[in-house]
């Protein structure tokens, strides 16, 4: 049996998509794909193959180990090893803390980790000054691991059990902020965000307000520019207002999806 190639499908906002324009050389289906936010770089994690980065016009090997997790900044790029949390920057990764990192997000300069040791909890990492910093209020070991979603503001924290159970909001001090106790995947841009709450489906976050999107649940999403959009079985679909969404791809469209910060979705 031949390799199965993935491509790199494009679509812009009064444009239709475009298939097959970015196709890859590495005969992997990607088993998470991220953009820093450039209309141009992309990174892929690919199964036994280690990260990949696409530069506009090439794929490259940028390491030979896969992540237990990625997260995205403004220009750098996140990535949890055996040996600790790192960054990738102009060509070079850095080693931020060795300690066992177990959830992480990012936006713009600000990037949060998260590790359940005793004394540990929820971190700060400021991509400008290279620092980290343990915010107030989250020593949390031993509790279930969180879901993260950093916003311009602040952070929310989901945990699925134990004492912290729902999501909370975190804008200098903590406070109790969800519409279910089960938060499986939260997708930020600015100071709102997309949550994904299993049964109980997915809801928008505004101005401290949460409002039901859609009752079906998926756990493939990203936004591109200020568009959120959902990946299901029988395609893409863009959240348009309240419950209202358009299909803007056909069936079976390939996952996982990114989109930059412009008006890109790939």
């Amino acid at each position: 049996m031949s390799d199965m190639y993935f491509d790199l499908f494009t679509r812009e906002n009064s444009k239709a998509y475009e298939y097959g324009d970015l196709m890859s050389p590495v005969p992997r289906f990607p088993e998470t794909l991220l953009t820093t936010g450039s209309d141009t770089v992309y990174y892929a994690s690919l199964k036994h193959m280690g990260i990949w980065q696409f530069d506009g016009s090439a794929w490259t090997q940028i390491h030979t180990s896969n992540p237990t997790a990625m997260a995205a900044g403004a220009a750098v790029l996140y990535a949890v090893f055996s040996t600790g949390l790192y960054k990738y920057e102009n060509g070079a990764w850095t080693l931020i803390t060795s300690k066992t990192v177990t959830s992480l997000s990012a936006q713009g300069t600000i990037m949060h980790y998260y590790v359940g040791a005793v004394g540990d909890g929820i971190y700060a990492y400021d991509e400008t000054t290279d620092t980290s910093s343990l915010m107030s209020g989250t020593y949390f070991a031993g509790d279930p691991v969180p879901v993260l979603g950093t916003i311009t503001s602040g952070l929310f924290a989901g945990w699925s059990s134990g004492p912290w159970s729902g999501l909370w909001l975190y804008n200098g001090s903590w406070s109790f902020s969800s519409p279910t106790t089960l938060t499986l995947h939260l997708w930020t841009k600015g100071d709102v965000m997309f949550g994904d709450f299993g049964s109980a489906a997915i809801y928008r976050y505004e101005s401290g307000s949460w409002a039901l999107a859609t009752v079906y649940p998926s756990s493939v999403g990203t936004w591109y520019g200020n568009n959120f959009v959902l990946s299901y079985a029988n395609g893409l679909f863009q959240w348009v207002s309240g419950t209202d969404w358009t299909q803007i791809a056909p069936d079976d469209f390939p996952y996982p999806i990114a989109g930059t910060a412009t008006t890109g979705l790939r």
